[in-house]
């Protein structure tokens, strides 16, 4: 139950990644995919059905329906479990849902008693494996999400940048993350806030901002727009067209995009996992990412951006507010020094491919036999 797997989010691409190889190792799956398709629609992926919602949002009046016509064992639900608090009361759930409430270093109370009534949790990292454990009887090994080593690794980013219209001795810094969020947890603000200050400072006309977002879904998410004009940085943009936030964008396009950075800046409040800078690294290209919870899971300490502040939600738990000094330190660290940029480039290489997702299934595999 997720995200459906034609759907190209996060949860939609672990989805069908995850499915089509538990498939083709025999397992009998059906997809509930709230989100991605319409009602009433009922559609094919590789062979499994992908459900539809009736007319819940999060199929509350039809789940059970599914479960007993399917004749279902286990329902992994793979979203914010948080926004189902009846689902594990309904149906046997494995919960393999972000943990990124966190208060104090353990579970927030409202976190804690949706996944407290689960027959299972599956945290996504180690850290957040060793808090769960800490309140909850019911948690299994950590299952990190996986990337597509085959599609993301590093090409030949002189060439790309020539298609994609982009200058060769350009220092290009990559954001990418999704529009939709009104309290900004992806933490634009300061992610702009950061290229300001390093260009301020470095002084180099051809260090260049590269945004892939949905600059103008100013319904879900923030005015990216006017925000990037704010910091004056109009000039030094290069975006991906907004059509392919509705059409969706082929893998290996996604992996000539972030071929086409130097550096990725990824200072989100809180996360789940955060499988782009993942799926970068497998591409050469270094991220920086804010110190907190889930967020550092696999990136190297050199990397890792000092948190400065942390505030609260309204679900109990802490979000983290980056340092943008210490990121512009960073930054200049990486544009100055060229075998360090090398070193950490290397290691990041090395580091993205432990996620392969054939290193990953069986995981899942080994997890699902148990049961």
């Amino acid at each position: 139950m997720s995200n459906s797997p034609l759907l190209n989010t996060g949860y939609g691409v672990n989805t069908a990644e995850i499915t089509k190889r538990l498939k083709r190792l025999g397992y009998d799956i059906v997809i509930a995919g709230f989100a991605g398709h319409m009602r009433g629609l009922t559609l094919q992926y590789e062979g499994m059905y992908v459900l539809p919602i009736r007319y819940h949002p999060f199929m509350q009046d039809v789940i059970e329906l599914y479960f007993k016509k399917f004749k279902r064992d286990v329902v992994i639900a793979h979203f914010d479990i948080w926004v189902t608090p009846w689902l594990p009361q309904k149906l046997p759930t494995i919960a393999y849902s972000p943990i990124d409430m966190i208060f104090k270093g353990r579970i927030s109370i409202p976190l804690r008693r949706v996944l407290g009534k689960c027959k299972l949790v599956v945290p996504f990292t180690k850290e957040t494996e060793e808090i769960c454990r800490k309140d909850l009887d019911n948690v299994s090994s950590y299952i990190p999400h996986g990337i597509d080593t085959s599609v993301f690794k590093p090409m030949d980013k002189e060439e790309i940048r020539k298609e994609m219209g982009i200058d060769k001795d350009d220092f290009v810094i990559g954001i990418v993350a999704a529009n939709v969020d009104k309290t900004d947890r992806k933490n634009f603000y300061g992610m702009l806030e950061t290229v300001r200050k390093f260009i301020d400072e470095v002084k180099d006309d051809n260090i260049k901002i590269y945004i892939h977002s949905d600059i103008g879904d100013t319904v879900r998410g923030i005015y990216l727009g006017e925000l990037i004009e704010q910091f004056g940085l109009k000039d030094r943009l290069y975006m991906t067209d907004a059509i392919y936030f509705d059409v969706g964008l082929p893998k290996k396009d996604l992996a000539k995009i972030y071929n086409a950075f130097d550096v990725l800046l990824n200072l989100c409040k809180r996360g789940g996992f955060e499988r782009i800078p993942l799926e970068c690294m497998a591409c050469g290209v270094v991220p920086l990412m804010t110190d907190w919870y889930n967020l550092r899971e696999y990136l190297p300490e050199e990397l890792r951006v000092r948190v400065k502040a942390v505030i609260g939600n309204a679900l109990g738990g802490e979000e983290a507010i980056a340092d943008t000094d210490h990121a512009v330190e960073l930054l200049k660290k990486l544009y100055y020094d060229t075998s360090f940029y090398n070193k950490m480039r290397k290691k990041c290489i090395e580091i993205a491919k432990k996620y392969d997702w054939d290193n990953i299934i069986p995981k899942w595999d080994e997890l699902l036999g148990e049961l």
